[in-house]
């Protein structure tokens, strides 16, 4: 199709996608409105693109500072006695009713006591108050 489109002669194209004439675009509007759609309408900014060019040429020496250190060698030792503990007993209690059906009940106590004991122990280590500054944690 080489010509201007027809806006009611034939098209390509099953049945159902078909606009009827009534709410079909005509060519002149179409093309008014797809002219300019290439053209860059972005934001403009107030600094000139040499100064641009120089602010970006200071923030390529920016060294972004040594993390933190994460994981469970640098986390308060509680903390991490109470996860082992929640895990440990909830695996305890599954591997229990799995494989030894005739378990104590003094055992199934245990596990039970020092899941939840891990578990309030967790809960009770949630921060109380919204972090502040820097993002609030929306960081990478």
């Amino acid at each position: 199709m080489t010509g201007p489109r027809d806006p009611h002669g034939p098209h390509d194209g099953p049945e159902w996608e078909r606009l009827p004439g009534d709410e079909r675009v005509p060519d002149a509007d179409w093309d008014a409105l797809v002219t300019g759609i290439s053209d860059q309408s972005g934001f403009v900014p107030e600094m000139s693109p040499e100064e641009i060019r120089e602010q970006l040429a200071e923030d390529e020496d920016w060294v972004p500072p040594e993390p933190e250190r994460i994981g469970w060698r640098s986390a308060p030792p509680l903390f991490v006695l109470a996860i082992v503990g929640l895990i440990g007993g909830i695996t305890g209690l599954v591997v229990l009713a799995i494989f030894f059906r005739p378990v104590p009940g003094f055992a199934v106590l245990a596990l039970l006591g020092i899941s939840m004991v891990s578990g309030l122990l967790l809960f009770l280590n949630l921060p109380e108050e919204h972090r502040e500054g820097r993002g609030g944690g929306a960081e990478v």
